[in-house]
């Protein structure tokens, strides 16, 4: 790509097509959630112990 002369006028948007960013035909899925119970997290009977239920 050549580097153009500031015209009088000031600078300028280039033109070409492959100075421009490609449009984008589909969307990206959305995120996924992450499962509600996860074999990290604590126990139920931790979580009723934590809060005083129990």
């Amino acid at each position: 790509m050549e580097v153009d002369e500031i015209s009088e006028d000031g600078c300028t948007t280039p033109k070409p097509s492959d100075c421009q960013i490609p449009a984008v035909s589909v969307c990206p899925p959305p995120p996924k959630k992450k499962a509600f119970h996860d074999t990290q997290c604590c126990s139920l009977s931790e979580v009723v112990t934590a809060f005083g239920l129990e």
